[in-house]
């Protein structure tokens, strides 16, 4: 006789085996890193409550309609653009559909363009706004009244259900949208001067696209320009040479970016490989840069400001980081230097003519000595 089954055992607590620690911890920095910032909208319930000085054009270009297509045809045809009109009878300002190609052949020397990117989880409906907000937390750290061009550039970054699913599906959109935008750089007027500001993922799009106009495989003139990054969410020995993104530094005049290892998303990045450890840029920076690259590099330390964030809010918000922001992308810096340069010229001559004419009395204070 066969003996009678033993009837099935509830489950208790003690049974339940819990998941591991490091799996805890990864899907904890996923939530965080790809979690929407509400500050801009919780602080700016519209897009009116930003004012755009009247001496800038605010312009947004969107690669949505061809998702992550990087067929130069698709890109002509399908980008979607828009520009911030004049005042309107009412006082107002309003988004107007323009060709994206007009937009781009607007960009000369005299106004130099910033194209910011958003990081993840951004609907097409957020996009206008948050860009707005960066603007505005931009212009309000100037240290002049310079136009500029502030283009606005969206990508396919809707939330996709389920964190790890959502995390690497945007994670391998970055790469061809990087080539989009960087498409689009390459049909700049030669002479315009321009700079990425990214955030997040953002950053990551940004020095995709900068690796596509240092690789040399896109047509038209050499192309140089500047970068800001704030948490930058790729992997910190990218930008070394024969890395990822390693022909993006021969594109790269100057590059900026904020560090925080108290960030939940940077410290917790690592986690995030499927078969590596990648430490995040934003964390502390680059890694595998030569002497000549490094010199290029500049860190902004956030970690006291910021602390345990990863909000885009609480970075644009930290002392200082916008005003260097600003001095870079609008190549401030570079013009007061070319004036010191031209004053120090100048004084110099006047050094000499009064030597002249003193007969040599005046040489010793100017290093000629006798």
């Amino acid at each position: 006789m066969m003996p009678l089954a033993e009837p099935p055992r509830r489950r208790t607590v003690n049974d339940v085996r819990p998941l591991p620690v490091a799996w805890g911890w990864s899907l904890a920095a996923l939530a965080l890193l790809l979690a929407p910032q509400a500050c801009a909208a919780t602080n700016c319930p519209g897009e009116g409550c930003v004012r755009v000085r009247p001496q800038d054009q605010v312009v947004l270009i969107s690669s949505r309609p061809i998702g992550c297509s990087t067929d130069h045809a698709r890109i002509e045809a399908g980008l979607h653009a828009e520009q911030l009109a004049d005042l309107d009878a009412d006082g107002r300002r309003e988004w107007k559909t323009t060709p994206w190609r007009s937009v781009v052949a607007a960009a000369d020397a005299t106004m130099p363009t910033i194209v910011f990117t958003h990081g993840n989880k951004i609907s097409w409906g957020e996009t206008r706004a948050r860009g707005l907000y960066v603007y505005g937390r931009l212009v309000r750290s100037a240290c002049d009244d310079r136009p500029i061009r502030f283009l606005i550039w969206s990508w396919c970054a809707d939330e996709i259900k389920g964190p790890l699913r959502d995390f690497r599906e945007k994670a391998a959109r970055t790469g061809p949208v990087g080539k989009q935008l960087g498409y689009v750089l390459s049909t700049l007027p030669a002479e315009s001067r321009f700079g990425l500001l990214g955030y997040s993922y953002g950053a990551r799009v940004s020095s995709g696209a900068l690796q596509e106009l240092g690789s040399g495989e896109l047509s038209g003139p050499p192309r140089s320009a500047r970068a800001f990054y704030l948490a930058a969410a790729f992997d910190a020995d990218w930008l070394g040479r024969g890395r990822r993104h390693g022909d993006a530094m021969d594109a790269t005049d100057k590059l900026i970016m904020t560090i925080n290892n108290r960030d939940p998303a940077m410290k917790y990045f690592e986690l995030l490989g499927r078969n590596y450890d990648p430490q995040a840029m934003g964390y502390a920076g680059p890694t595998c840069l030569d002497r000549e690259r490094a010199q290029r590099v500049r860190l902004i330390n956030v970690t006291s400001s910021v602390g345990r964030s990863h909000d885009l809010c609480d970075y644009v918000s930290a002392p200082g980081v916008m005003r260097k922001a600003w001095s870079l992308l609008t190549y401030a810096d570079q013009d007061a230097a070319e004036v010191e340069v031209a004053d120090s010229g100048a004084n110099e001559q006047r050094q000499r003519t009064a030597i002249a004419a003193s007969g040599g009395r005046y040489s010793r204070f100017a290093g000629g000595g006798r």
